[in-house]
């Protein structure tokens, strides 16, 4: 993918030969997105085609790194700016997929990558009307996104003792509208995909809730 100011992102498309729905995961920014295989195969078996992308400066995707100088609201602010175009470029090649239902999509993300999957819902509500966050991410931009989008379900992942996402989880819960929303917390210290191998029976509510939500469409 490239996005707008030509920085080239990689991903990795995982496809079940027909058309389907379309997933676009955004992998937490201290992890390969390689070991997001097992859940992008599993929705991608289950009728769904599934995009994996580093934003720029992570992994194998062009760019300069990002540099967290350890204050979160620099951070927010550096993903919204920054990131959001490589979100969007990443949404782009998705639905251009002749493959891929243009009116249903989800996005998904863990730690630094579900806020990209919070930008790419503010964008494009309602036709990403579904997101999942492992370790969620907001800022006051996505709250009040949130309360005016009651279409909007979201599925939360998140440790009791990872203090940030904790606190974004619980209130992105708390101004979420639709019946569907789900928070689900865990006692262990884990953030992102550390919630999968801590807990490898997320792979499957995952994709349960997603092709349910995916269904009532």
């Amino acid at each position: 993918m490239t996005a707008r100011d030509g920085v080239h992102l990689a991903g990795d498309y995982y496809t079940h030969g027909n058309p389907g729905p379309g997933v676009l995961l955004f992998h937490q920014c201290t992890r390969d997105r390689a070991i997001w295989s097992d859940l992008a195969t599993t929705l991608a078996n289950s009728g769904n085609q599934v995009l994996v992308v580093n934003p720029r400066g992570v992994g194998d995707s062009e760019g300069k790194p990002w540099d967290y100088d350890g204050v979160p609201d620099h951070a927010l602010a550096y993903w919204r700016s920054h990131w959001s175009d490589d979100a969007e470029a990443a949404y782009q090649w998705l639905k251009s997929r002749r493959d891929v239902e243009r009116e249903k999509v989800v996005a998904m993300g863990a730690g630094c990558g579900s806020f990209l999957a919070m930008l790419t819902a503010e964008r494009h509500y309602p036709v990403v009307r579904d997101a999942v966050f492992f370790s969620d991410f907001d800022d006051p931009q996505s709250r009040q996104f949130l309360e005016k989008s009651p279409r909007l379900a979201i599925l939360s992942m998140v440790s009791e003792r990872d203090p940030m996402s904790f606190t974004a989880a619980k209130e992105i819960q708390r101004v979420s509208h639709n019946p569907a929303s789900r928070l689900l917390t865990y006692p262990e210290h884990a953030h992102g995909y550390e919630l999968v191998e801590r807990h490898p029976e997320l792979m499957s509510v995952v994709v349960k809730w997603v092709n349910a939500q995916l269904a009532g469409r």
